[in-house]
């Protein structure tokens, strides 16, 4: 979602800590200047464009649907306080997760009604304290519990859905619940069925590649570097692909030379609900960037960084084997050198 199309109707919050006892629900919707405005903007893009998040979908028998089926501007303080009624329930059983506000955002986005639930966890900061109880002023440091993120830092608990139920994006964390990690906000609050996030994906096609590559018992070290390394390069290249990268293609570029290794890369990473047709689309490029070079460490402590369109290029650098089983990194055809 663009921040510059979405049109802010209403905003309300309500407080989730425990040890008040109860929650602090608000009758009536806050006021939105400027600058509130700009702040739920940037977090309801940042949520949707993000790599964390999941497409989820409503269960059948989900409880949840009371809440937005005839969500509207006139019943949304009493819609809202039931959703942070349903948050405080699961908060106040569990002590791991951690209390916090609960912002609600009813929205317009290219003319259809959406949601988005920001829940902002209590943090710890300090901020100054003037004393003025002895008819003197008293500087002081004090902490703060209780802090709602900056407009640029990354939220860890969030949604934003459509309420029509067609569009539904989760971000979240597993807490532990009854000595089990359990996604609570879209499997308890929400009752959705969600699917893996693109990061996931990534790390569940990574790790899988490594883990193929691992099982081949090479005893050359050089052919064993570069055969990682190459597995990166042709990672990186099918994210690139334009409209993201096919895991069927993936296998294909990554183990190219081996049909064998394509069809168990495949069986594997089934076994991760991940499709043979899933596509991997990272939005942020943060979230490829590591794959943009390679990186090699040495046993003397040298680290060698190699932009990944350069390392298969033999004029520019080159590995070599020496007879006493050492090997040497040249890097070849410098015509200026940068300190930093």
């Amino acid at each position: 979602m663009d921040r510059n199309d979405l049109i802010i109707k209403s905003c309300i919050m309500h407080i989730l800590d425990p040890m008040l006892g109860e929650p602090v629900i608000s009758a009536r919707e806050m006021e939105t200047g400027p600058d509130l405005t700009d702040f739920f903007r940037l977090h309801i893009e940042s949520i949707t464009e993000s790599d964390d998040v999941k497409e989820c979908s409503f269960n059948e028998d989900s409880s949840f649907l009371q809440y937005v089926s005839d969500l509207n501007e006139e019943n949304f303080p009493v819609k809202s306080g039931g959703i942070a009624g349903a948050f405080y329930d699961v908060i106040a059983e569990n002590p791991d997760i951690p209390a916090a506000d609960l912002a609600l955002i009813l929205f317009e986005y290219h003319g259809k009604e959406h949601l988005s639930i920001i829940k902002m966890d209590y943090r710890s900061s300090y901020t100054h304290y003037t004393d003025t109880s002895n008819g003197e002023n008293v500087n002081e440091i004090i902490k703060q519990r209780a802090t709602w993120p900056v407009k640029g830092q990354k939220l860890s608990e969030a949604c934003v859905m459509s309420l029509d139920g067609e569009m539904i994006k989760v971000l979240e964390k597993p807490y532990d619940i009854d000595g089990v990690k359990v996604n609570y906000f879209s499997g308890i609050i929400l009752e959705c069925a969600s699917k893996l996030s693109e990061k996931d994906k990534l790390k569940i096609v990574e790790k899988t590649v490594q883990q193929i590559n691992t099982e081949d018992d090479i005893e050359d070290e050089i052919l064993n570097v570069k055969k990682e390394l190459t597995s990166k390069s042709n990672l990186y290249e099918a994210l690139n692909e334009p409209g993201g990268a096919e895991v069927n293609r993936i296998s294909e570029k990554v183990f190219r030379d081996s049909p064998e290794k394509q069809d168990e890369f495949l069986r594997r990473v089934e076994q991760y609900n991940v499709e043979p047709d899933a596509v991997i689309s990272p939005r942020k490029k943060s979230t490829v960037r590591k794959y943009e070079r390679q990186v090699i460490k040495t046993d003397n402590g040298i680290v060698v960084s190699i932009p990944m369109d350069k390392f298969r290029n033999s004029d520019i650098v080159e590995f070599q084997e020496q007879q006493d089983g050492s090997i040497n990194i040249i890097i070849k055809n410098i015509s200026k050198l940068i300190t930093k």
